[in-house]
């Protein structure tokens, strides 16, 4: 069913009309017709048009409620003579739907839509909204040329405004213009790294950079663009370090393509930031890198753990440690994950030796894991026989061969 927020289409704001994917045009037209009778005629036939547009509808009904709505006469004939708002629009709204209309006709092919699609720009021929609108509309149907014109009347009005040469960009692509739409890319990623160095971000940056990256990714066009993303993306962890670092590296990964460079890549990366080991961190063990390819990582950050442990003293050294000690359970628990169990239970051995009795119990799932796939498991359990004093508690033992049942 449909719902149609009663915003009115006698004041400034755009109606929208909201559907289910249960709907359908007919229900559409029925739940409009029974409330017009409650409003103004201008009601039901603004609403009837716009039912006509949401699908795509090309019946004279629909055409003839476009143009009731919006008056057919001639600007002389309107000149001094007020309007009946409760019969026909006027004022800025008459803008909007005009606009649509054009769409409309655009969509249905009833007739030639140049006249109305401009609507918006007669509205407010300085404001750069409707140059891109129109853009848009020209891109999604498929007229690359006139999408770029409109696009480059947005740049002349809003030069600041980046998402629109990943627009032009796009249209430039569809127009079989590679060598343009590369350019635009490239200006793209040249003004998003200018924001980074001058100005505060926006709250666009993050997802304009995903989309304008995926549609590189997507049209094979990353080796020409890789340069410009990867000194964007060093400036950027140079002065933000792994603040919403994940949201940049992920789309850069996925552009990157063959998860063992993409990974050799993101190391690289991530030493322009004040502090690697974090921005590392954050991606360790993130689902969009493939357990397989984690592995470099972990390493990367056990080996600054290490050093830090070295540098410490006092209390700093306790909690450099403690950090270590940490990432050694994870890099043991992802040799288990990926099955390196004979790997796995020589870390195991290794941290036994220097390990405190009281974390022992974080290791012994592991240890127990490894030697039930290894054949060892009655060795290691005669092992803490013969010395109690180092064997793990009971209920370690019981927490490790439940989880050795769950897993069969």
């Amino acid at each position: 069913m449909c719902r149609w927020p009663d915003r009115g289409c006698r004041g400034g704001s755009q109606p929208r009309i909201l559907c289910s994917q249960t709907g359908d045009a007919e229900l559409a037209r029925a739940v409009v017709a029974a409330r017009a009778n409650l409003r103004p005629p201008v009601w039901g036939k603004s609403y009837t048009a716009l039912t006509g547009l949401y699908f795509a509808e090309p019946l004279q009904p629909i055409k003839a409620a476009f143009v009731d709505a919006l008056g057919d006469q001639t600007i002389g004939e309107r000149i001094g003579k007020p309007v009946n708002r409760d019969n026909q629009l006027a004022g800025d709204i008459w803008f909007y739907y005009a606009s649509r209309y054009g769409e409309y006709l655009a969509d249905t092919r009833l007739d030639a839509p140049d006249d109305f699609l401009p609507a918006e720009l007669e509205h407010s021929p300085a404001s750069p909204n409707g140059y891109l609108s129109l853009g848009d509309f020209y891109l999604e149907h498929g007229d690359a040329r006139k999408a770029i014109e409109q696009y480059d009347y947005t740049l002349e009005l809003a030069p600041t405004r980046v998402e629109v040469h990943d627009k032009l960009a796009l249209a430039y692509f569809r127009d079989k213009n590679r060598a343009q739409a590369v350019a635009q890319w490239k200006l793209f990623f040249v003004e998003q790294l200018n924001q980074v160095n001058n100005v505060r971000l926006t709250e666009s940056f993050w997802a304009d950079f995903g989309r304008a990256l995926d549609h590189v990714r997507t049209r094979g066009a990353f080796p020409d663009l890789k340069p410009e993303v990867e000194q964007l993306l060093r400036a950027y962890l140079r002065r933000n370090g792994n603040y919403r670092s994940n949201a940049l590296l992920h789309s850069a990964y996925l552009a990157a393509g063959d998860p063992t460079a993409a990974t050799a890549w993101l190391l690289d990366l991530s030493a322009a930031a004040p502090d690697p080991t974090i921005v590392l961190e954050d991606v360790a063990e993130v689902q969009w890198i493939a357990i397989a390819s984690r592995a470099p990582i972990i390493q990367r950050i056990l080996g600054a753990k290490v050093a830090a442990v070295a540098k410490a003293e006092g209390l700093g050294q306790e909690n450099a440690k403690s950090a270590l000690w940490s990432w050694q359970l994870r890099w043991v628990k992802y040799l288990v994950d990926t099955k390196q169990y004979s790997r796995a239970a020589d870390e195991v051995a290794a941290l036994r030796k220097n390990a405190a009795v009281s974390d022992f119990a974080a290791l012994v799932p592991h240890e127990m894991q490894c030697a039930a796939q290894l054949g060892t498991l009655d060795t290691v359990l005669s092992g803490y026989k013969l010395e109690p004093q180092t064997a793990p508690s009971a209920e370690s033992l019981r927490i490790a061969a439940r989880q050795l049942f769950d897993g069969g």
